[in-house]
């Protein structure tokens, strides 16, 4: 990924350091690799039911679905720089974004569900219709459950790419029509509005409609377009970086301790959301610091790759899971190991993470890269 804009002027000091055109944030790789390694535990430490969802340390290993939030966070931010970059004139603004985004999405989201309705049962109880248009978080919420497309695998992960194209849908425009100070008055009206909404799904006893629905998660989005604009503006950004430790500190107990002791109806309450893009606002801040320790640490080989396949593993590893906790774990390492079910587990979680990204390699080298080598015809003009 790239980060680039204009020359700054010299008042910022060391911020402009940060800010140079063309300057490559390798970290920021490694934010979205720790993101999808969280989404993965959170899935593959359910399996056997061992780890329970009421005591305090079960709840915490399940908490990583708070690595959608920092992919959504990243996402607002990546996509309104890309967006307040662009040029303005011509056609060539919505034509190239949406003609990007498609080359990186719809090839592997729509092959997958290919192969989710070409080569399992479908049950009939839930429309495909909600998967092939990007509205599976919408069919969530109206149904107050997940939707259940296939036997034996599992798209209900869909939901969070559907609110990421919904959010294409709408941010482009924006990002056209108003300055940048009115941009900033939309994403702070977002902070505000969309957890209010998710509280409202709440009190309407629509736990997963208040996790789900599009502008309920548009907070985090609006916090990383809200980092984007302050990114091209050094004196702000300096101002993010004063703030960004004590915030992160402060947001990171409070969703520790939400996660913990939130009830199991709350599973998909309000506390860890709340502090959701103020937490990754201000971690995505500090990787963004080339000498600092959060930086070097993101900037790690290992979770730079794995940000690099980080779409693939999103997409395959749910739908591989179900597949692995019949065929592995049940079949094979529960009576290989005596019936011992925890240990089972601490087998299966690793093998079940190496298969996840080898899968997800091979189809970025032979399917993903050869596509996303397209984008070179599209280009920003």
């Amino acid at each position: 990924m790239e980060l680039t804009r204009n020359p700054l002027p010299d008042a910022a000091g060391d911020v402009r350091q940060q800010l140079l055109p063309g300057r490559h944030f390798t970290a920021l790789d490694g934010f979205r690799g720790v993101a999808v390694l969280l989404v993965m535990l959170s899935h593959f430490i359910k399996t056997g039911g061992v780890i329970g969802d009421q005591q305090p340390g079960h709840l915490l290993l399940r908490g990583g679905f708070v690595g959608v939030d920092m992919f959504f966070v990243l996402s607002g931010f990546l996509i309104t720089g890309i967006l307040l970059d662009a040029p303005k004139s011509g056609a060539g603004y919505f034509k190239t974004f949406y003609l990007r985004r498609m080359l990186r999405i719809f090839p592997l989201y729509y092959g997958v569900l290919v192969l989710a309705f070409g080569f399992f049962r479908y049950p009939g109880g839930d429309s495909p219709w909600w998967f092939v248009g990007f509205a599976s978080n919408l069919g969530d919420a109206y149904y107050g459950r997940w939707l259940h497309a296939t036997d034996g695998v599992s798209i209900a992960h869909f939901w969070s790419l559907a609110v990421e194209e919904q959010f294409y849908l709408i941010w482009p425009l924006l990002v056209y029509l108003l300055p940048p100070r009115r941009l900033v008055v939309v994403s702070l009206a977002l902070l505000i509005i969309a957890p209010l909404s998710g509280v409202l799904f709440f009190l309407a006893d629509n736990g997963l409609g208040s996790y789900v629905f599009t502008l309920n998660r548009f907070h985090t989005l609006g916090m990383g377009a809200l980092l984007a604009v302050a990114w091209r503006q050094p004196c702000y950004w300096q101002r993010c970086q004063t703030w960004a430790l004590p915030l992160s500190v402060l947001t990171g107990l409070l969703t520790t301790v939400g996660i913990m002791y939130a009830p199991r109806w709350g599973f998909f309450s309000a506390a860890p959301a709340l502090w959701a893009p103020y937490l990754w606002g201000s971690v995505l801040v500090l990787s963004m610091r080339p000498a600092g320790r959060l930086a070097r640490g993101l900037s790690s080989r290992f979770l730079v790759f794995i940000g690099k396949i980080s779409f693939g593993l999103y997409v395959y590893h749910s739908f591989f899971e179900n597949w692995a906790r019949q065929h592995i774990y049940e079949a094979w390492l529960v009576p290989a190991l005596g019936g011992g079910r925890v240990t089972a587990l601490l087998v299966f979680v690793p093998l079940a993470y190496g298969l996840s990204i080898a899968l997800a390699y091979l189809s970025w080298r032979y399917f993903e890269k050869p596509i996303l080598a397209l984008n070179r015809k599209f280009q920003y003009r």
